[in-house]
């Protein structure tokens, strides 16, 4: 199970789900809801994201698996292994959000109240610049899908249906 972080969806592991795939690996890549192609709840919360990721599970009827997260990700991830360790017999971890402390060992949970809401408070303008930060080329054509992904959180299924659309056609 892969499971991309907050600025991302599951294109993001297109070239380890080839890799995984070659080596004759099962790989399940959802959108985090909220993300990508995925409906735009009102809310979103570590532990909604959690509670739709053992749906997911249930529907594919999938008991357990090997736990990718990258970011928000090995957020949801660690949420899930702590909450349901019997569904997730192998965790990894990258660059994870949410985890203090590593000198340590330590993991304590570190809660955010609505990440929809943190969504809808950017600009356009705002998600773009800082989306850029994560590509060495900036050119649009590899920022823009995922601007474009960011900019519909929380907006609703008309601007979900639009935008995914549009990814499509690119």
């Amino acid at each position: 199970l892969l499971v991309h972080g907050k600025n991302f969806f599951g294109a993001y592991w297109t070239g380890v789900i080839e890799t995984l795939r070659r080596e004759g690996y099962r790989v399940i890549v959802p959108d985090l809801i909220g993300w990508g192609k995925s409906t735009k709840p009102s809310t979103l919360t570590a532990a909604s994201l959690v509670t739709h990721m053992r749906s997911l599970l249930d529907q594919l009827k999938v008991d357990s698996v090997a736990f990718v997260g990258h970011s928000t990700g090995g957020l949801v991830g660690m949420h899930m292994a702590r909450t349901a360790p019997e569904r997730v017999h192998a965790l990894v971890l990258e660059n994870p959000m949410g985890l203090e402390d590593y000198r340590n060992g330590l993991m304590h949970p570190v809660s955010h109240e609505d990440w929809a809401q943190d969504e809808r408070s950017m600009t356009v303008d705002q998600i773009r610049q800082y989306m850029a930060h994560y590509f060495v080329n900036k050119q649009p054509r590899f920022v823009e899908p995922f601007v474009a992904i960011r900019t519909a959180v929380g907006r609703g299924r008309s601007e979900e249906r639009r935008v995914g659309k549009e990814c499509r056609s690119r």
